[in-house]
């Protein structure tokens, strides 16, 4: 009997080990990253440098532009920001005069590259900094267009939370 009750007590302790030794690898995001994620938080725009250019098919005029504008706080409120959640979920908001719109949708990053909207950016984040860049190029727009070309140079965004 003292081998059956010494046998229960092993088998008892071996299974609380071995339950305590199965806690969640999950970090609580749904498979996103969670708080491991560099990018899950809230980030304001705080420069943005573009390179465009359009080439009309009649040859008439071409027209390039570059673009460095910076962004800040406006009546209390950032002018652009972006919300990335742990679920893979974004909000991103701007204030466009006094009115502040907003989109939602899901994102995916990996690696160095954020996805959005359809749209694939280089990222580089070092500690509460981080900067995107993207190119673009369109043909045949409308008929008139032969040719677009946009560069985002850079965009610099500041961690608020």
């Amino acid at each position: 009997m003292k081998h059956i009750r010494k046998f229960y007590l092993l088998l008892g302790a071996l299974l609380c080990f071995g339950l305590a030794a199965c806690g969640s690898d999950d970090d609580g995001d749904g498979g996103g990253g969670g708080n491991s994620n560099p990018i899950v938080g809230t980030w304001r725009l705080s420069e943005l440098k573009t390179d465009a250019w359009i080439d009309y098919t009649d040859g008439s005029e071409s027209q390039h532009s570059i673009s460095t504008k910076t962004y800040g706080m406006k009546n209390g409120v950032w002018e652009n920001t972006y919300t990335f959640n742990g679920d893979g979920s974004y909000k991103y908001s701007y204030l466009d005069g006094s009115k502040i719109y907003s989109q939602t949708g899901y994102f995916t990053f990996y690696g160095s590259q954020i996805t959005l909207s359809g749209e694939t950016y280089n990222v580089s984040i070092s500690g509460d900094v981080m900067n995107w860049s993207h190119e673009a190029s369109r043909k045949e727009m409308h008929g008139m267009i032969s040719g677009m070309y946009y560069k985002m140079e850079y965009a610099t965004w500041y961690r608020v939370n």
